[in-house]
């Protein structure tokens, strides 16, 4: 037999589900040549389906690319909309001994093509190079400013938002300074604000008047920072942008989470108005807080009776989903920062189903947006885009993607009707490294915001700002959201708000608890999904043993093919002597 083959590095073992299996290497390493291919076939094959046995995979949640691609129409003639699956699961508002396959529901939507939004990082670098945490001491100083910019600065979580007073999408992107160069290890970051016209085309030295002043963009944001020497993570993180809908000189708000008050240095969300440049730190009355804030949904929650006034005044109050399971609702003050609790949902036990442990949660992603669509008086309907963090299968890495939520409000109570799967919109956001890698590169995929939904002129395009792998600003459009919306199953049940059987308390409760499996579901699909991409990088990692097999045949056959030329030879000398 042949040598053994030297195994490839960090090719050993795999772990799955608490269970540990060889990879293809090791098996060609422990097994006799002949019977190595056999081996490893089997054992990949076992592997694969009971994992898929014990986790009910479905072959559409092994290989999530499984629709066959369709196009819709285009919008401001930017390409086609690729149609996509969107599996979740719906709110039926009867509580019970139900499953994750009883509220299941599955449509389609269509996404468009994303791209990429680019700033001059060197322009951002010599507007804060006088801060004094920006030192470039211990650098080649020599060096092209341009290359200590690229070496030391980076740009991501970048959120946007549709002016319409304006007719332009201001966005604002978290900037980094990282002397260290590790992107998660940031000395201090900054917000950034650029303004893009209709198309997406950057506006250089674009300039709003508000109220006797002048903001010119591009821009940093001139916040308040608190910071030390010697210490890292100071600054505005994770900005998300929201403008109240339908209000003429509505200002925007950024929202955002920062270090604050030394020596605890506790992180708080905080809010700051881009063009009257005010900022203040939101405080939850009556509550010690956790140290830790951040994650915030943003959004505007106005009565019913004065959303239809177009003469309004901007809503001075901004509410936030806190949490979503359980769906815990805040109200802030936009001139004090003051924020109370308006809703906070509670389930007994014995009503929630019994779910996996995922390892996970659903956490804020993007803003909610309302749903203009006809209800009971005192219905509002809210959409957005969570994203579940998963610590499960893709380890050691954490694996984040978005989901499409419905919230809907009924007087004071708040209700989840819908939550879909984990979203990777596919090759119209991921490339194709970053989609044969979702462990990889493609384990980050976080949704920023909804910059604009479109729905004039029978149109349902929605605007969505999106960051990959921590890197990127990408913005792409999704078509007929609206419509899947409307056609959701016992959705009209729950817009119809009959309360004849056991009056309101007991209506509220129904569909609070059957939300509240809802979001369970979501997030246990989610972890699934995760699962499913580790088990695909698994086998696609071993596929390369079918590229080995005929260079090991090829090993195997040359000593005999040696051995039998030689055997010839000796013959023939015989044969002439």
């Amino acid at each position: 037999t042949a040598p053994p083959f030297t195994p490839a590095p960090n090719a050993t073992t795999a772990v799955l589900n608490g269970t540990t299996f060889n990879s293809g290497w090791a098996l060609l390493r422990s097994c006799p040549l002949r019977k190595k291919y056999t081996t490893y076939a089997v054992g990949i094959i076992l592997m694969f389906w009971w994992l898929k046995s014990r986790l009910d995979l479905t072959p559409a949640q092994i290989s999530k690319h499984y629709y066959p691609p369709t196009a819709s129409t285009t919008y401001l003639g930017q390409g086609l909309f690729e149609r996509i699956p969107l599996p979740g699961f719906c709110n039926n508002g009867i509580p019970g001994k139900i499953s994750c396959d009883d509220l299941r529901h599955d449509g389609t939507i269509g996404v468009q093509q994303s791209f990429h939004l680019h700033d001059d990082l060197t322009q951002v670098a010599k507007a804060m190079e006088s801060h004094p945490l920006v030192d470039y001491e211990g650098k080649n100083r020599s060096l092209p400013f341009e290359q200590l910019v690229n070496e030391n600065w980076a740009r991501l979580a970048g959120s946007s938002v549709w002016l319409p007073d304006f007719e332009v999408y201001l966005a604002v992107t978290r900037v980094i300074y990282v002397p260290g160069g590790v992107l998660h290890w940031p000395t201090i970051s900054f917000i950034r604000g650029q303004m893009f016209d209709k198309d997406w085309n950057h506006m250089e030295n674009y300039t709003i008047s508000w109220n006797g002043e002048k903001v010119t963009f591009p821009v940093v944001f001139e916040i308040p920072v608190t910071w030390e020497k010697g210490d890292i993570f100071f600054g505005p993180e994770d900005p998300r942008i929201i403008l109240e809908e339908g209000v003429e000189g509505a200002e925007p708000v950024i929202i955002f989470n920062m270090r604050f008050d030394p020596p605890e240095w506790p992180r708080a969300m905080w809010i700051h108005r881009p063009f009257s440049n005010f900022t203040t730190v939101l405080t939850i009355r009556n509550d010690d807080g956790n140290g830790v804030e951040k994650n915030w949904a943003p959004f505007f929650h106005t009565d019913p009776d004065l959303s239809a006034n177009p003469n309004r005044l901007p809503n001075q109050q901004l509410h936030f989903v806190y949490s979503f399971k359980p769906l815990r609702i805040l109200r802030c003050h936009l001139l004090n920062g003051y924020c109370s609790w308006v809703f906070e949902q509670k389930i007994p036990d014995q009503f929630a189903l019994r779910h996996g442990d995922t390892h996970g949660d659903m956490r804020g992603g993007t803003n909610f947006m309302p749903v203009p669509m006809k209800t009971h008086p005192g219905i509002r309907v809210y959409v957005g885009f969570p994203r579940t963090h998963i610590d499960w299968g893709c380890e050691p890495n954490s694996t984040y993607r978005p989901e499409l939520v419905i919230m809907s409000s009924v007087g004071s109570n708040f209700h989840i009707v819908y939550a879909s799967d984990a979203i990777d919109f596919g090759h119209a956001v991921l490339d194709e490294t970053a989609l044969r890698n979702s462990c990889a590169e493609g384990h980050i995929l976080i949704a920023n915001s909804i910059s604009r939904w479109d729905l004039s002129n029978g149109q349902d395009i929605m605007t969505l700002s999106l960051t990959v792998a921590d890197k990127t600003v990408q913005i792409t459009r999704l078509h007929g959201v609206g419509t899947f919306i409307q056609r959701l199953p016992y959705f009209a049940d729950f817009l119809r708000h009959d309360v004849s059987q056991g009056g309101e308390t007991l209506w509220n409760f129904r569909w609070s608890a059957v939300g509240n499996d809802v979001l369970a579901c979501s997030v246990e699909a989610a972890g699934r999904s995760s699962l499913g991409s580790a088990i695909e990088a698994e086998v696609r990692r071993n596929e390369t043993l079918g590229l080995l097999r005929d260079d090991v045949d090829k090993e195997e056959e040359k000593p005999s093919q040696q051995g039998h030329d030689s055997q010839e030879t000796q013959e023939e000398l015989q044969e002439s002597s």
